[in-house]
């Protein structure tokens, strides 16, 4: 990849597993990355900002005068000369107003979906987004699983596919070495959530179904500063078997990751899930619903049985029964075949496909602006 190779990146706002892709992508092209924010909400600046951005990068409405001006400002963005133009989300107003622009002007760019499968149904969502996503030169997207849904969706279209994840090789390699089995996981621990407490999250039907089994420990962890209200619905269930951690550094939640029996994620409607990664890569036996797009991804083939329907805590608690009914031989099984999977997974993965998918834009520009040059020299 030649450092020429102008590139700019269109996104919400600076997340460390994000930072951490684009410091490793700039290092290969010529990058810009244009911030709808610098401000979230729920997290605070210190995590926000714990990954040093190393590349060109520019915020969009992190004062007031921008949020007026933000819509002129991408215009002014997209227009200037970019061998390659990514807009990483269709649920931001800016984004699809970036989109819907370079589509009337016939301006070519790539549209990034993070494990997005949620384009089916004849509501008026669905059809705004299929409308939304339709157009690009080519789509990056995040497992093979989601791409499938958007062929399905949009028709024909030029995917690549990236195995995305917030973990590097080496730290894969790490989690590997220190795998669930091995640091005494299992029986006889407790059911771990990962997640904070919003809608999406599912982290009440969660706990409705902790809530019927209660010989089973749940450790529902990173709930932050939603957690009294999580805990308010913990005593009006009276789920005396749930234990809520507001938060826990990274190091603590890994062993987590090592010791419990198992992990849930609840997810209703998540594009993908990286806690799923990070779960897998000890080896973590996951149980999880059809509405977490790493889930699908990882589950679906193998092991559907352990994807529950979202919004549904029976369904969820049919799952995880399904999972200590297993023989010991079969945790083991279902425990390897995660730790194996998750370490094609990884930060240096997706660079790389990347780039892959850059080279072959920039080989048909150069073949095209050849092509034009030998017409005109007869």
């Amino acid at each position: 990849m030649n450092d020429m190779t102008k590139v700019l990146y269109i996104t919400a706002s600076v997340v460390p597993y994000r930072t951490r892709f684009f410091n490793l992508l700039a290092k290969e092209c010529d990058l810009s990355v244009i911030f709808e924010t610098g401000l979230v909400g729920y997290r605070n600046s210190i995590w926000r900002y714990s990954v040093p951005l190393k590349f060109r990068h520019h915020f969009l409405n992190h004062k007031f005068i921008n949020k007026i001006l933000a819509p002129l400002e991408i215009i002014f963005w997209v227009t200037r000369k970019w061998d390659v133009r990514i807009v990483g989300c269709i649920n931001s107003k800016i984004e699809i107003l970036a989109i819907l622009y370079m589509r009337l002007l016939h301006i070519p760019f790539y549209l990034n979906l993070d494990g997005e499968t949620f384009f089916e149904g004849n509501s008026l969502k669905a059809k705004i987004k299929r409308f939304i996503a339709k157009g690009a030169k080519k789509y990056l997207v995040a497992g093979r699983k989601a791409a499938e849904n958007l062929k399905n969706a949009i028709g024909k279209a030029d995917i690549q596919v990236y195995n995305f994840s917030s973990l590097s090789e080496a730290e894969l390699s790490e989690h590997y070495s220190y795998s669930h089995l091995s640091s005494g996981g299992g029986k006889d621990k407790y059911a771990l959530v990962v997640g904070a407490y919003f809608p999406y999250k599912g982290l009440d039907i969660a706990l409705k179904a902790a809530k019927e089994l209660p010989n089973i420990h749940f450790k529902f962890i990173g709930t932050n500063k939603r957690s009294d209200m999580l805990e308010a619905k913990r005593k009006e269930l009276n789920a005396k078997n749930v234990e809520i951690i507001p938060f826990l550094q990274p190091e603590e939640l890994y062993k987590c990751y090592q010791e419990c029996s198992f992990f849930v994620l609840p997810s209703l409607q998540e594009c993908w899930g990286l806690v799923v990664n990070e779960a897998a890569s000890f080896g973590t036996p996951i149980i999880s619903t059809w509405g977490s797009g790493a889930a699908v991804e990882f589950l679906s083939d193998d092991y559907p049985q352990f994807l529950a329907k979202p919004g549904d805590a029976q369904s969820l608690k049919e799952s995880i029964l399904a999972y200590c009914a297993l023989s010991e031989e079969a945790k083991r099984t279902y425990s390897k075949y995660l730790s194996e999977k998750s370490r094609g997974y990884s930060i240096e993965e997706s660079v790389t496909r990347h780039l892959v998918s850059f080279k072959k834009r920039l080989f048909e520009y150069d073949k095209c602006r050849q092509d034009q040059h030998s017409r005109c020299s007869h």
